[in-house]
């Protein structure tokens, strides 16, 4: 048998146990990945979604923007920036189809409800790049993030939907019936 010969019988012997041993390892990694990826899903995400919302209904309040009592709503400071930042014109323009967007959703049922959707909508909401630059023009000026400009503007919308619904701010402060 050759030089050769012994070389690769060696590399083959030795390489296809530690081809085969490096799989399983990469295989119980991945695993461990996909574990991590559901438990961030099911349990982490959701309540890093609380923590952002109650930190920016935090920073609105420490702004002077929103008032600090339930239900919480608008303060002067933060009408004038609803006025200032083009919201209230945008909103009032365009409330019959953002209403309707709000009133096609089955679950909206309770005050409570609306104000969840008109919170979760403007923190969503894709403004054109025109408005989008005056409302962080707006917050920059203020001294606030964009987060509490947005929320701003779902709690405006959010007492023009109870306005409409015949709903009072009030019963946001109800407990919920299952």
């Amino acid at each position: 048998m050759s030089l050769l010969q012994i070389i690769n019988t060696a590399v083959v012997s030795l390489g296809l146990p530690a081809l085969l041993g490096a799989c399983i390892l990469i295989g119980r990694k991945l695993q461990i990945l996909d574990r991590l990826d559901k438990i961030v899903d099911k349990e982490i995400r959701p309540d890093l979604k609380e923590v952002r919302e109650k930190f920016f209904a935090l920073e609105g309040k420490l702004s002077g923007m929103t008032g600090v009592h339930s239900p919480v709503s608008l303060t002067e400071k933060g009408e004038k920036m609803l006025v200032e930042s083009g919201l209230k014109k945008f909103i009032d323009d365009d409330f019959d189809i953002l209403f309707g967007n709000c009133t096609s959703d089955k679950c909206v049922k309770t005050a409570y409800d609306i104000q969840i959707y008109s919170l979760n909508f403007f923190e969503k909401y894709k403004f054109s790049t025109e408005m989008e630059n005056k409302l962080k023009e707006s917050a920059f000026n203020s001294g606030v993030s964009m987060d509490v400009v947005r929320r701003i503007a779902g709690l405006y919308f959010r007492d023009k939907c109870l306005e409409k619904l015949k709903m009072d701010k009030k019963d946001l402060d109800k407990p919920k019936t299952p």
